[in-house]
């Protein structure tokens, strides 16, 4: 997965910056130094965090599909 922080002030658009994101353990310390990057744009009013992938979501007739809508039990 990859994330994408983009610095934003009324008439512009600041820093920007693009991530892969990790997929292991520390993760917490990770996003903490994302977040101090971007902090560092002092004039920005907001920050706008995407995160993407280009993974192809599962089907939700695939029965592996965590977006499977629940069937009810037949007893």
């Amino acid at each position: 997965m990859k994330a994408r922080g983009i610095t934003l002030d009324a008439n512009r658009v600041g820093a920007t910056l693009r991530v892969d994101l990790p997929t292991h353990e520390g993760g917490l310390r990770y996003a903490r130094t994302v977040a101090d990057y971007l902090a560092h744009d002092a004039s920005a009013a907001s920050v706008l965090f995407a995160v993407y992938t280009s993974d192809t979501p599962p089907s939700p007739r695939n029965p592996g599909s965590p977006n499977r809508p629940q069937q009810p039990s037949q007893h």
